[in-house]
């Protein structure tokens, strides 16, 4: 009687503590210095932290329709010369459950130039990785909506990624037009 009611338990415990003992799914496709060098091949590489007052993220708060978890944001401005050829901005934003890292790059004249996950950790959705998804954010502005469902498209299977992901590229622009923009 004791090994069934102790096989019962062990049954039992591993049924309702399983979901939570999940291992890492974290998957690495590149280093920001990997993609920074793609992007930006011969270009000189410096890193410039931002800090935002309050005004200008109560001013984003109203813009974004989320509050900023943080006052500074660390941008790579990639120079050939003197010139600024483009800044980048690695970014983390939570899909389901885990954080989705990104890099958002965007022009000297505030347009996107390119979108790369950089790592991404949750076991659905990783199809944001693919360029179909990520080449809809192409040339993009602070001005255009950024919505999933009108501006751009959703992938079947992975909404909250693809949600997330939208998100942190709206969040770049406005920061990037707060620091940098005309």
């Amino acid at each position: 009687m004791k090994k069934r009611g102790f096989t019962f338990l062990f049954i039992f415990g591993i049924a309702v503590f399983f979901p939570f003992l999940r291992a890492s799914s974290a998957v690495i496709y590149a280093t920001p210095e990997e993609v920074l060098t793609l992007l930006f091949p011969r270009a000189t590489l410096d890193k410039e932290t931002k800090q935002l007052s309050p005004e200008q993220k109560e001013s984003l708060k109203k813009k974004l329709g989320a509050t900023l978890s943080k006052d500074e944001w660390s941008f790579t401005i990639a120079r050939a010369g003197q010139k600024i050829i483009g800044y980048a901005l690695v970014d983390h934003e939570i899909g389901k459950t885990d954080p989705i890292t990104f890099m958002t790059a965007i022009s000297p004249t505030g347009e996107v130039l390119e979108v790369e996950i950089l790592v991404y950790r949750e076991s659905y959705g990783s199809e944001i990785k693919n360029k179909s998804f990520r080449q809809q954010f192409k040339n993009k502005t602070v001005q255009d909506p950024l919505k999933l469902g009108k501006d751009i498209s959703n992938i079947t299977g992975a909404t909250l990624s693809s949600r997330a992901v939208t998100r942190g590229v709206k969040r770049a622009l406005a920061l990037w037009n707060v620091f940098y923009g005309p």
